[in-house]
């Protein structure tokens, strides 16, 4: 709507923006390998979960390192590799060599923030299509904030898995 209007200038002002990722709980199976782990990174297509997350790809952009692209860390210093991800054959192969045995994945869903909602179904559509027992557990932001602090395993009420974001710190802020 604001765009659509003559009299106004939309810019934005935050270059640096909000980064969002998948946190996994690496104290518990099958996270607690770092195959598994290296899986779920191989499998993340940084621009589908853009498309779902913020359609308008103006607006968004996939990043380059863990410290974000903004900040004095970022660096994409042999980054190619994982920049597009999606590569479902390789995160098959490395949960295989992971060990993992059909376990039940548990990823915490915040139904009341809708771009986490969607990607959290994303990860959990993409999981299950090779071969991740991934079940979705949706709860309200507050809900997911107070389960995410048990940390064991999913049998005593834990988690493998929830999407959330973070300021992505650029000398500017």
């Amino acid at each position: 709507m604001v765009e659509s209007d003559p009299n106004l200038e939309l810019q934005v002002l935050d270059k640096a923006g909000w980064d969002a990722l998948v946190r996994m709980n690496f104290l518990q199976p099958p996270f607690d390998n770092l195959k598994a782990r290296q899986a779920v990174l191989r499998l993340i297509d940084q621009e589908a979960f853009m498309r779902v997350m913020a359609p308008d790809l103006k607006y968004s952009t996939t990043l380059i390192s863990i410290f974000g692209n903004t900040t004095p860390a970022s660096n994409d210093e042999n980054t190619g590799w994982f920049k597009k991800g999606g590569d479902p054959e390789k995160a098959r192969q490395l949960l295989k060599e992971a060990g993992y045995a059909g376990e039940k994945v548990v990823i915490l869903d915040p139904t009341d923030w809708h771009e986490g909602d969607n990607a959290s179904q994303l990860l959990a559509a993409a999981l299950q299509k090779i071969g991740v027992n991934a079940d979705l557990a949706p709860m309200d932001w507050g809900a997911l904030s107070t389960r995410r602090a048990n940390k064991g395993p999913v049998e005593g009420g834990g988690w493998n898995m929830f999407i959330t974001t973070e300021m992505d710190y650029s000398p500017s802020h």
